[in-house]
């Protein structure tokens, strides 16, 4: 028989959750489980109506409780239930197992010992910390527990749910496929409030095991490991090379979304196409169309090349073909914007790094009333990513006046390094080295820093302003319009 479960990463205002899942539960029929995640800090004064799961988490809640002795889990109260840690297995009237996995750090000798004790499938895992091998995959590796790899891989749940950090954020893996044909599924979810996705409905049938196409499924990450991976077990190290929680998967230019020789790029987005780089307007564009501007009018510039980044041990990167036609894009923008409308000032931004998928420069426009507003959010962003973000690397942006100052060509040769090119008169340059790999980069720092500055903070995200392929082609339409008589390509 098909069970219900609904999957929650709740907030300290656990009240307004449990009345979040009654309503799902009223509207949608009775979940057979509610199962939260992450760090539950207070017992809810709200009827529960459903049976509802949790575990230890970071803090030291219900440690009076976890003294009562029991093998598997404690009532809270009716329909909340505690379940033991480190590691306890709960099978419920459908017939489902559900194993629970305690808290950011757990004793790995116990869960073992537990491990041995299991017979048969487990359908749903439910851990903190994410798994080593996903999180290598993701270049998420400040997430992960590497002994919770062996529990995925002796268990081989249906479906195997985290967080990873208190600042999670909502990813889901496509299915892969063991050895004996289970399949198994990983979601991880975000916090109630944050704006990102923080439930998961799901149906299983303990009995029948569901048919996932092999088109649809991946290369399993536990018995198919990234090379970094494989290079930390060859030296017996425990940390990898650290990355970004956003940090893209490898991938080919057959399957890049920013190769012309994709079949799938968005060819209704491009502008004008160069001998090494072409131009397109922006997917999911950070500026709204205004009285000014009628058009977002945000663009990126693309080396044709499927390259991370132009940087070279034998190359000077400002004297590169690709790097030049980047610029003279850059350049010409500049001059339609002045001549367009010349109370606005370009900005562009850049996250350059050597494993990047596919290197790209975007710029907007700004008004040049928001200079000073610039300057003073690219300050405060900076302070907040090293203050509260503190498995983010530190950032110190150096200012520049000249293209040709010789730290700025030595960061641009040498270093990882986020850049903002302001072209104001004079232009402004503000460039950040970075230098720590254990650590990671936040992705949308640039457009955060922007979206603060245009005051819409709510557009940080490029995948929460996406638009229609109608809408998109006009933009680019009209930013063919605006972009025309500067247009060197076709001369």
């Amino acid at each position: 028989m098909r069970a219900k479960f609904l999957v929650l990463h709740p907030s300290a205002d656990i009240d307004k959750v449990v009345e979040k899942a009654n309503l799902q539960g009223t509207k949608n029929g009775a979940f057979d489980a509610v199962l939260l995640l992450g760090d539950v800090v207070s017992t809810p004064k709200t009827k529960i109506d459903q049976p509802t799961y949790f575990t230890k988490g970071p803090s030291d809640s219900f440690k009076d409780k976890l003294s009562t002795p029991s093998d598997t889990s404690i009532d809270i109260k009716p329909n909340l239930t505690l379940v033991q840690p480190p590691f306890s297995v709960l099978t419920l009237s459908s017939g489902v197992k559900i194993g629970y996995l305690s808290g950011q750090d757990f004793d790995a000798e116990k869960v073992t010992e537990k491990l041995d004790s299991i017979t048969g499938t487990i359908d749903v895992l439910v851990s903190y910390k994410w798994p080593k091998a996903i999180a290598a995959r993701e270049k998420l590796i400040l997430v992960a527990d590497s002994n919770i790899d062996k529990v995925v891989s002796r268990l081989r749940p249906r479906y195997h749910f985290a967080i990873g950090s208190p600042t999670s954020k909502f990813f889901e893996l496509a299915p892969f496929k063991w050895e004996d044909n289970t399949t198994t599924r990983f979601i991880s979810l975000g916090q109630e409030g944050t704006g990102e996705k923080w439930f998961y409905a799901f149906g299983i049938d303990p009995q029948m095991p569901v048919a996932v196409p092999d088109s649809h499924l991946i290369a399993n990450p536990f018995t198919t490991l990234p090379p970094q991976l494989h290079e930390e077990r060859k030296r017996q190290l425990e940390t990898i090379d650290g990355g970004s929680s956003k940090r893209a998967k490898a991938v080919g230019p057959e399957s890049c979304f920013f190769c012309l020789s994709n079949p799938n790029v968005e060819k209704h987005m491009i502008v004008s196409i160069g001998k090494s780089a072409y131009l397109t307007t922006a997917k999911g564009p950070l500026p709204k169309p205004t009285k000014d501007i009628p058009f977002p009018c945000h663009a990126i510039i693309i080396p044709i090349d499927h390259v991370s980044t132009l940087r070279s041990p034998k190359t000077n990167v400002v004297e590169d073909a690709t790097y030049l036609e980047m610029n003279r894009f850059r350049s010409s923008v500049v001059d339609a914007l002045a001549e367009k409308y010349p109370s606005y000032v370009l900005i562009s931004f850049e996250i350059n790094r050597a494993d990047n998928v596919h290197s790209h420069v975007q710029l907007l426009p700004i008004h040049s009333s928001l200079l000073e507003t610039f300057e003073a959010e690219l300050e405060s962003k900076t302070a907040l990513n090293n203050e509260k973000f503190q498995r983010n690397q530190n950032l110190k942006f150096d200012k520049y006046t000249s293209d040709s100052d010789p730290q700025l060509l030595d960061t641009i040769n040498n270093y990882d390094h986020i850049v903002f090119h302001v072209f104001s008169s004079p232009k402004t340059i503000y460039a950040a080295r970075l230098t720590d790999p254990t650590k990671m980069v936040d992705l949308q720092f640039p457009r955060r820093v922007l979206a603060a500055t245009l005051k819409c903070p709510k557009r940080a995200r490029w995948d929460k302003c996406k638009q229609n392929k109608i809408q998109e082609t006009a933009d680019c339409e009209d930013y063919k319009s605006f972009f025309e008589t500067h247009d060197f390509t076709r001369d």
